[in-house]
């Protein structure tokens, strides 16, 4: 038995769309805003011309299609056209009904954002369609559908207009350069670092053109000064987490032949020695591309050597300033030693007190400090003789005392180098630490900040029976030399001895023979005042005392006589 069966296959209509899309003008002139805003603002706007139709075979006579309209398509970034009837939206989308055979057209109106950045890239519409399916269709009728061999999306740009000649394409040529720097960053110096830059332009205009300065690290970035361009420049710091970046705007475009110079300041707080070079990478460039034969002029690395430089000195004061003392006593003196061979104790206390500053800019770990004091005359009678150890009363570190022969070269004399006082002329003798009797005392000295001080005390006590046996009974200064040195820094960095200069001092302490003979003292004049008004208010009241008693009127001889001879009568 045979069977027969019959398929009766239908297919759906298919439509095809032809799409016109047309913008005016054909070249964006920024600078022409001939359309206005709700507010009345001008603004540069474009026009958008959209024609469509269909056709087909066994097509209704009426299609609803729904078109969509996209403004600059072509950027991704930011859209640089909008629609101000939709609420400024960058889309708007309408449904029409067409008639077969028939063209349908469409106009609408687009505005320009103002200060675009993006001018090199053409500004796209793009328009979307889709047939819209009716509701209401009968039974067993087929919907048409779209043609896949035509896009059902079609494109149309125009250039925004740019000062590049006819082609409209433009090829600059930028160059940079770096004509100062800081010389270099000395750690602690708190001094912004400077780095000048300038640009230049040498050919066609150059669009968002930027300068990317990146940094080194505890480098901040703080302003920009001295600029000298016919355009706004502007920077800013971007914190991009391992990398610190300024970026700058210096034009859109930077036009032939321009040229911008500006001066970037940096913050060098946060340099610690970690890195011997702050190294900076500069770099300059634009949105539209240069020529290969002219980028190697697009950037720029500038290394400021770090370094270490500490400015220590020492100060210091003798207590007291001026010893004075009985010279009187001298022949006494003598006799007894020449006798007894003995000296009495010694006399009045002397101290010097070093203190060690620091004021440059970098640490310093370790120091030495190194006081040559005479303890001893040339005969090693005791002169200044050391009590105790020098102490450390503030800061970090530790002395010793060692007495040994010949430490130095120098020889005990009496200078007799004339010096000027302030009323007569004298000579001055000066007591120098001997080169056999001289008590080097070294101390080992801690961290010293920028700004610290360490104080170091020497006490002593002076032997004045020495100077009046030895009859040294002219004025004297005894003195005291120190000099301090730096042995270590707190940095990873090779030092130069030359960036620590040593600091030396001298202390004096003046010693004065007087002949101490008792003077008689003057009494003060508010003595004498106040013993003179005493006296009068004393008298003033043995006056009204005698008054009180009668004593002014008592009887006189005459009026005796004259009272007996009544009696008498």
């Amino acid at each position: 038995m045979l069977l027969f069966f019959f398929f009766f296959l239908r297919a759906r209509p298919v439509v095809s769309v032809q799409t016109e899309l047309n913008l005016d003008p054909q070249l964006i002139n920024l600078e022409q805003k001939t359309c206005r805003l709700l507010n009345r603002n001008p603004r540069t706007c474009m026009q958008i011309h959209t024609e469509l139709r269909y056709d087909g075979i066994n097509l209704p006579p009426k299609l609803r299609l729904e078109v969509k309209w996209t403004l600059d398509a072509l950027n991704n970034k930011t859209h640089r056209v909008f629609y101000m009837e939709a609420g400024n939206e960058i889309s708007k989308t309408q449904t029409f009904t067409l008639v077969k055979g028939e063209a349908k057209s469409v106009r609408h109106q687009a505005y320009l954002k103002e200060n675009i950045r993006d001018k090199l890239t053409p500004v796209g519409v793009s328009l979307e369609y889709k047939i819209v399916e009716s509701q209401r269709r009968k039974k067993r009728e087929l919907t048409p559908i779209l043609n896949k061999y035509t896009s059902e999306t079609k494109i149309s740009t125009i250039q925004i207009q740019k000062d590049c000649g006819p082609d409209n394409i433009c090829i600059p040529d930028l160059v940079l350069y770096v004509p100062r720097t800081s010389s270099q960053q000395i750690i602690g110096n708190r001094k912004n670092l400077e780095i000048q830059i300038k640009v230049e332009n040498h050919k066609e205009d150059a669009f968002e053109t930027q300068l990317f300065v990146t940094l080194p690290p505890d480098v901040t970035y703080v302003k920009i000064q001295d600029v000298k361009a016919k355009i706004s420049v502007g920077c800013k710091a971007i914190d991009s987490g391992d990398v610190n970046v300024v970026v700058c705007d210096l034009g859109n475009p930077l036009k032939k032949k321009q040229k911008v110079s500006l001066t970037m300041k940096f913050s060098p707080k946060h340099v610690n020695g970690s890195n011997k070079f702050l190294d900076f990478q500069i770099q300059v460039n634009c949105s539209n591309k240069e020529e290969n034969q002219d980028i190697h002029n697009n950037f720029h690395n500038v290394s400021i050597p770090v370094k270490a430089a500490a400015d220590i000195i020492i100060l210091g004061k003798s207590t007291p300033d001026q010893v004075i003392y009985n010279s009187s006593q001298g022949d006494e003196i003598r006799e007894s030693y020449m006798y007894n061979n003995t000296i009495a104790k010694h006399g009045p206390s002397v101290e010097h007190l070093y203190e060690m500053r620091n004021k440059g800019d970098s640490d310093v770990s370790k120091s030495t400090l190194t006081i040559q004091w005479p303890s001893y005359d040339v005969k090693g009678n005791p002169l200044l003789e050391l009590v105790g150890i020098p102490t450390i009363i503030s800061g970090e570190g530790s002395c010793v005392v060692e007495t040994t022969p010949h430490i130095t070269q120098e020889k005990f004399e009496l200078s007799n180098t004339r010096k000027k006082r302030e009323t007569q002329e004298k000579f001055l003798y000066t007591l120098n630490c001997t080169g056999k009797w001289c008590s080097n005392i070294t101390c080992t000295l801690g961290y010293l900040k920028r700004g610290d001080n360490i104080l170091v005390q020497v006490r002593s006590k002076l032997w004045t029976s020495t100077l009046l046996k030895m009859e040294y009974l002219d004025k004297h200064q005894i003195v005291s030399k120190a000099k301090l040195v730096v042995t270590d820094i707190p940095y990873d960095l090779k030092w130069d001895p030359y960036d620590f200069p040593s600091a030396t001092k001298e202390l004096y302490t003046l010693v004065n023979p007087e002949k101490l003979v008792p003077k008689s003292r003057s009494i003060p004049i508010w003595v004498i005042a106040i013993a003179v008004a005493a006296g009068i208010l004393l008298l003033f009241l043995l006056i009204v005392l005698l008054w009180w008693c009668g004593f002014f009127k008592r009887v006189k001889p005459e009026d005796m006589q004259e009272l007996n001879g009544d009696t008498r009568q």
